[in-house]
């Protein structure tokens, strides 16, 4: 499900058991041509997630409600056993929806970092086009 967005854009839907909905990296990735997208979810209920939003003044859609042992279970992702959260986990698919980068936090420390991201996609899509020809 979605927690609601300030301006109540983004409404509470399913999410089919795994968070699918796409949003954007930062905006000056869109501009660059990269279409990025970035999954946020959360394992909280949707009253502390739209607190969450709030209190940070985001701006993209962010799931709540999320099973965390389902999406360990699917992804590898780390469950942190004392408060059963999620750790950081991240992916990088190319077009064709292989993964082609996987990031797994097991605590504090351990994330994609966007200037990475848009470096490697920015060098797979010239080595992309360079091969191509």
């Amino acid at each position: 499900m979605l927690a609601p967005t300030p301006g109540g854009t983004e409404r509470a839907k399913p999410l089919g058991g795994l968070p699918v909905e796409p949003a954007p990296v930062d905006s000056s990735i869109i501009r660059q041509g990269f279409g990025a997208s970035r999954p946020r979810v959360s394992v909280d209920d949707e009253a502390t997630t739209a607190e969450l939003i709030a209190k940070h003044g985001l701006t993209f859609p962010v799931g709540h409600s999320a099973d965390a042992d389902a999406i360990a279970d699917a992804t590898g992702a780390f469950v942190d056993p004392e408060r059963g959260s999620l750790q950081s986990t991240g992916f990088v698919l190319d077009p064709a929806g292989r993964v082609v980068v996987s990031v797994y936090s097991s605590g504090a420390i351990g994330r994609l970092v966007p200037e990475d991201v848009v470096g490697l996609v920015r060098y797979m899509t010239q080595h992309a086009a360079s091969t191509s020809t």
